[in-house]
């Protein structure tokens, strides 16, 4: 019989997050938004604050553009990014409580704990 924390769909959140970043080009995206200095982009001109602009994480990503929109659209479905348009560029970012949220879905994982006595 299983515990009503597992039954009532309470996962649900937790199982959207983890499908989202499932994909080994989203988890790249993913790392890539968070940590851009990282993958050698810096705050130059066209990506000067915390955000990166659709053509740059294009460049880092031997994929077509509709491939790479795709990917950005589920992430940003799932929650874990945002974008912003200027012009004709969207600059998208890893949203501050994203990191917490993938956290939080696999801290729900936790191994048996017997009772001491």
């Amino acid at each position: 019989m299983l515990p009503e924390d597992i039954k009532d769909g309470s996962d649900d959140r937790a199982v959207a997050v983890l499908r989202a970043v499932a994909h080994p080009i989203r988890f790249r995206i993913m790392r890539v938004l968070a940590d851009k200095r990282r993958f050698g982009v810096d705050d130059d001109g066209c990506c000067p604050r915390r955000e990166l602009c659709v053509c740059r994480i294009n460049e880092l990503f031997d994929i077509s553009a509709p491939t790479l929109s795709h990917h950005l659209r589920l992430l940003r479905d799932a929650g874990l990014i945002e974008g912003r348009r200027e012009g004709v560029w969207i600059y998208y970012a890893v949203r501050p409580e994203a990191i917490s949220s993938l956290q939080s879905a696999l801290g729900v994982i936790t191994p048996y704990q017997p009772k001491e006595e």
